[in-house]
């Protein structure tokens, strides 16, 4: 084998290495990272879904354009929904011009209530800055699943009138794409989420 060619393969073999170190190392910074959210850092799943202006919605395009703030909800929800939503928006104005690389994802656990038209008068009540989603069930149940997500029916009075009990915890997926951080309902503070952003912007 000619020299050239041994060094050839040395340089790609060096330029993988570097590469291995910049992912890994890149991983072991975050995992070290002091953040106020638990982490995760998992792969973040793909889905499609119909946001509230009746558009297709594929994550899968989309993720790793911006920061994604995640919440699964219902428009029916008497508490915990709305003030969740209202955090995340003051999240969102607290991060001020930043807040154009973050995207705020609510996704309903309500899909037979919950249509392109009841959240396209509910989303926008929030911010701009949030896109409501929703889908087939089958479509919910798999993205849930996909995020280990609970809900159920609770006081059902009629096909119409009932309560979903859901997991009301916010995630936070990275532009890599990761599912990085999980922020249960006791840490679901606008400024200590933006802290975090902050850190990853």
């Amino acid at each position: 084998m000619k020299k050239s060619s041994i060094l050839s393969i040395a340089f790609i073999a060096l330029i993988g290495c570097l590469v291995v170190a910049l992912i890994y190392g890149t991983k072991l910074l975050k995992e070290n990272e002091s953040f106020n959210g638990e982490l995760i850092n998992r792969e973040a799943p793909v889905f499609s879904l119909t946001d509230h202006n009746g558009f297709t919605f594929d994550f899968g395009k989309h993720k790793g354009e911006k920061i994604f703030l995640m919440n699964f909800g219902y428009t029916s929800c008497p508490d915990v929904c709305p003030t969740t939503l209202a955090t995340l928006r003051n999240v969102l104005v607290n991060l001020g011009e930043k807040s154009s690389e973050v995207e705020v994802l609510f996704i309903t656990v309500d899909p037979e209530r919950d249509d392109v038209e009841k959240l396209g008068k509910y989303i926008p009540y929030f911010h701009e800055g949030i896109t409501g989603l929703t889908g087939t069930s089958d479509e919910i149940e798999s993205v849930t699943g996909a995020y280990r997500i609970f809900y159920f029916k609770e006081e059902e009075k009629s096909d119409t009138e009932y309560l979903m009990s859901h997991s009301p915890s916010v995630y936070l997926i990275d532009k890599e794409g990761n599912l990085l951080l999980k922020y249960p309902q006791n840490k679901i503070d606008p400024e200590l989420i933006a802290k975090d952003i902050r850190k990853l912007i």
